[in-house]
């Protein structure tokens, strides 16, 4: 997998294919979904690992096939119109709380990771915008963890906060389930894939684990080769509803490649309370950098603000109960500088702050697009996860019985935007082998200056979080 061309296809999506991904949709197995708007989409593409080792190419050209296909499962289509009676709105209701159940006490577990993984990727960029998605590698790891052994197993196992691998997979189920959602409304869509080189024996019996556990398809072919890569590019596109077609061509599987990961996360949305685009005008933001002009989206509305220690910010809530949490630092006083003293963190995990209100908020928030690249090694290293880097070390025998692989590198990019129907954002991780008191009635907030968000689900879970230096 080339790097620098995964980077550049993520940086190159424009607004022509967000528009043009409105008439798609993702065509796995068994789901179905209206697509709500483009303005409303999160997108994340969200991990492809490469685990390399030194030897020769196979000779032998045969396309890639099929092992294991995923399957997915059917959901109620929230009912339309204004009725809430009817069989069609029990069905959906009932699926609602069968999935919110799974969710229950999940972020709660997941939280040390959490907090962990926004410390280590978060934070130290300086003046550049920032962005990761705490999910998405949460399920790489998971995935790496089903195909590792010894110790590579277990420092994953550590670093993710479970005893073991029945623990994590009975933890990543639910976190599928509680994230999986396809009723019209809106939609996060999860679904993984493993690549592999025919010239290697691998273990059937963790491919079965895979698709039954994670719902992860299997294929194989050779490396390197066209068959293999245009496959792949089309898993890709077909999991993305189309908004990443174009740059998806520019994947590719080297001849070197012993097996590949790939995951994705789809999520739309839209605002609750929409912003007015009448009353959207270019205003000042201060960046570190010096003032720059930019579009600032306006609204009146009751809504939740909060206020923590040398911060403030307010909750924007998605249709389907997801929310978007931004955070202001008090003046003089950097995002960055905030994350590194904890509490914002732990609040933001917990939803629980030292003073909130539910008031009248006039709200000034700049319209962004912000992206990052950054190297996942050592903050990984950093949560104790060593091993799976080391070729000495590494161990991957759960799949490849002898063969030896090991991972040699780990990139993440991530690309956030927001608009007045909602929010867009993409990201791809790649793994390659070798305090005052509270306003009564008001409260005017207004983001000039570098902030923090999170893109949260209904469960509570952070799907993406950043922070905005340079809208």
């Amino acid at each position: 997998m080339k790097r620098k061309e995964l980077w550049k296809a993520l940086d190159e999506i424009s607004d022509e294919k967000i528009a043009e991904a409105a008439d798609g949709k993702p065509k796995a197995a068994r789901r179905r979904a209206r697509w709500i708007g483009p303005a409303a989409a999160v997108l994340a593409l969200a991990l492809t690992l490469g685990l390399f080792f030194g030897r020769g190419v196979g000779t032998t050209d045969v396309s890639a096939c099929a092992i294991f296909e995923a399957e997915y499962p059917e959901q109620p289509g929230m009912p339309g119109g204004d009725g809430y009676g009817g069989n069609q709105w029990d069905l959906w209701s009932s699926a609602q709380q069968e999935r919110m159940a799974q969710g229950e006490g999940l972020a709660q577990e997941l939280a040390p990771y959490f907090s962990a993984s926004i410390s280590q990727f978060l934070g130290g960029g300086g003046d550049e915008n920032q962005a990761f998605s705490p999910v998405n590698i949460y399920m790489a790891l998971a995935l790496t963890a089903e195909t590792a052994d010894g110790e590579s197993r277990e420092q994953i196992l550590d670093a993710l906060g479970v005893e073991d691998v029945a623990a994590l997979r009975e933890q990543a189920c639910r976190l599928w389930n509680a994230s999986y959602k396809d009723d019209g409304m809106s939609r996060t869509i999860l679904a993984n894939s493993l690549w592999l080189d025919e010239d290697i024996s691998y273990r059937e019996d963790t491919l079965k684990t895979l698709a039954e556990e994670y719902r992860a398809s299997s294929f194989q072919g050779q490396m390197g080769s066209e068959e293999l890569n245009s496959l792949l590019r089309a898993w890709l596109s077909e999991q993305t509803g189309g908004l990443l077609d174009q740059e998806a061509q520019g994947m590719e599987l080297s001849p070197e490649t012993v097996m590949a990961l790939a995951s994705t996360i789809y999520f739309q949305a839209r605002w609750g309370h929409e912003f007015m685009e009448s009353d959207t005008r270019e205003e000042i933001f201060h960046s570190a950098g010096g003032d720059i002009s930019c579009d600032f989206m306006h609204s009146s509305n009751m809504g939740n603000y909060f206020r923590g220690k040398n911060c403030e910010g307010v909750r924007l809530h998605f249709t389907d109960g997801g929310r978007m949490v931004f955070i202001l630092p008090e003046e003089g006083v950097t995002p960055g500088e905030l994350l590194e003293r904890g509490e914002v963190t732990e609040s933001l995990l917990s939803g629980q702050w030292e003073d909130e209100a539910f008031i009248l908020i006039r709200l000034s928030l700049p319209k962004f697009d912000i992206s990052q690249e950054q190297d996942l090694v050592q903050g990984l290293e950093a949560m104790g996860i060593t091993d799976v880097f080391d070729p000495k070390k590494a161990d991957f025998s759960t799949l490849t019985g002898n063969t030896k692989a090991y991972l040699s590198e780990a990139q993440h990019a991530a690309r956030v935007a927001i608009d007045e129907e909602g929010c867009t954002a993409a990201a791809f991780t790649v793994m390659v082998g070798e305090g005052a008191g509270m306003p009564e009635d008001e409260v005017e907030l207004t983001f000039d200056r570098p902030f923090l968000f999170a893109v949260m689900s209904d469960c509570d879970l952070p799907l993406f979080v950043g922070i905005v230096n340079q809208p």
